[in-house]
């Protein structure tokens, strides 16, 4: 299918229907070029949160992208407007591996994302922090002192985020506790 198919598609979707993406998703999955017009289309804010509804849906099924494509999704991430594009791509985070080149990017965004009015997309934000301290031990005081600034800041969403972290990883948390 062409590019042109595939953005039209994204433009079809209501942006709430999850079986109207689905579909698109099961339509789109079978072309050889699903991650090449995926990846163009993250850069045109109509297209963004279709596309990184997509970019989940294909990272949560066991999908892997190559090293550029994480490197080109990233460099898109700071120009995602609308919350539901920037949402998806947080929740995504867990599946990408940040390249060296990248996790400067990836911090800003981040960063941006902390600041970000909708409650759900700061949630997600501490959680891409704890996923950037995984992969880069550099980041994980800042991490850590996000994340304890929020326990008594932040909504309801994003301190129910962060226990989940604590509960799927005590020893993050301790071992950093006892390192400051």
């Amino acid at each position: 299918m062409s590019l042109k198919r595939f953005n039209d598609d994204l433009l079809s979707w209501d942006g709430r229907s999850a079986d109207q993406i689905n579909e698109i998703y099961d339509r789109q999955i079978t072309d050889t070029q699903f991650i090449e017009h995926l990846l163009n289309s993250l850069e045109t804010t109509a297209f963004q949160s279709g596309a990184t509804w997509l970019l989940k849906e294909y990272l949560t099924n066991k999908q892997k992208l190559d090293t550029h494509q994480v490197s080109r999704v990233f460099k898109a991430a700071r120009q995602l407007q609308g919350w539901q594009a920037r949402l998806h791509l947080l929740q995504s985070i867990s599946y990408l591996v940040i390249g060296k080149k990248e996790k400067g990017t990836v911090k800003c965004f981040l960063r941006d994302c902390l600041q970000d009015p909708n409650k759900f997309v700061r949630a997600w934000a501490y959680s891409g922090f704890y996923e950037l301290a995984l992969q880069y031990p550099e980041y994980q005081r800042e991490a850590l002192h996000f994340m304890q600034l929020a326990s008594t800041d932040e909504s309801a969403s994003a301190q129910a985020r962060i226990r989940q972290i604590r509960k799927s990883d005590a020893a993050f948390f301790t071992n950093n506790l006892d390192t400051e």
